[in-house]
């Protein structure tokens, strides 16, 4: 379901479209305004009254903030994964290490020997590798 928004997110985005709505809006309304209350300041070449380099900026801006909304949201995946990953590898040692010869064996984890039990949900893993939900 976040991918289909991830998808969503990146078109409305569209830096492009941005940028044209501002110089749009720089060229319909204001720079009418100036030629009609200043006409002197209007002709004047030396003055930059389309503010390009500020479209600029914002254009650049634009781009770097869609730049860090991918980064992150791409990070946000890749730790679900490892999320994923890491409990499914727990329930899984935990069920070997529940079901192996302790002679043959070393079945102590790291994290049931210094009591790091993993709250997860609404439950609790026990020393013993059983899932109890405490809901």
């Amino acid at each position: 379901m976040k991918v289909v928004r991830l998808a969503n997110g990146i078109g409305f985005l569209d830096t492009g479209a941005i940028i044209r709505a501002i110089v749009r809006y720089n060229l319909d309304t204001r720079i009418k305004n100036m030629i009609e209350k200043e006409p002197v300041l209007a002709e004047n070449m030396d003055y930059d009254n389309t503010h390009v380099s500020k479209v600029l900026i914002c254009g650049y801006i634009l781009k770097i903030l869609k730049l860090v909304f991918l980064i992150m949201t791409i990070c946000y995946f890749i730790g679900l994964f490892w999320l994923i990953f890491c409990i499914e590898m727990y329930v899984i040692r935990n069920d070997f290490n529940s079901k192996a010869d302790k002679d043959i064996y070393n079945t102590n984890m790291f994290v049931t020997e210094y009591n790091l039990i993993p709250r997860l949900y609404h439950g609790i893993y026990s020393k013993d590798g059983n899932y109890y939900d405490q809901s």
